[in-house]
């Protein structure tokens, strides 16, 4: 999203986010270094967010910065600091892949992504039957809601 004079200027800024493909960033830090990573990287999204708006705010790239920031960080008088897990909502960014893909603890597991559910046609006179509707919706979305869903189009 940045113009070629906003890369060159904040190229040291996120220099040490883009060694080698920056989507691997994660899997470069091993065990206990993972720790110390959310605060710089916290701090620079909001220095980004801050320093940006102005010029891109009306960008979708910029509004996903913003939304990305604004989800998993809180604001306290002495500065800012990641959320614990129990107080992320289950309709957070779950990967900066799939923006639509929220999160569901179910059972003691916890998933990302989606939940799909299929609708057949139920004809003891037939030897096969067919499937007549695919649902797809956020994995956090309740079961009672995707019965209740299904119900109706039977």
């Amino acid at each position: 999203m940045l113009g070629e004079e906003n890369q060159e200027h904040y190229k040291k800024n996120y220099k040490p986010y883009l060694q080698g493909n920056s989507g691997l960033y994660v899997y470069r830090i091993k065990g206990e270094e993972l720790k110390g990573h959310p605060q710089p990287i916290c701090e620079l999204m909001y220095f980004l967010v801050k320093k940006l708006r102005d010029s891109y705010q009306k960008g979708a790239t910029y509004q996903i910065l913003e939304w990305v920031f604004h989800e998993p960080f809180t604001f306290y008088d002495d500065g800012l600091c990641l959320r614990q897990r129990k107080k992320l909502s289950a309709g957070s960014v779950q990967s900066s892949g799939d923006w639509e893909a929220t999160y569901r603890r179910k059972n003691d597991e916890g998933d990302h992504g989606y939940i799909v559910t299929l609708t057949e046609t139920s004809d003891p006179e037939k030897n096969f039957q067919l499937i007549n509707k695919v649902r797809v919706k956020t994995i956090s979305t309740e079961d009672a809601y995707m019965l209740k869903e299904a119900l109706y189009d039977l």
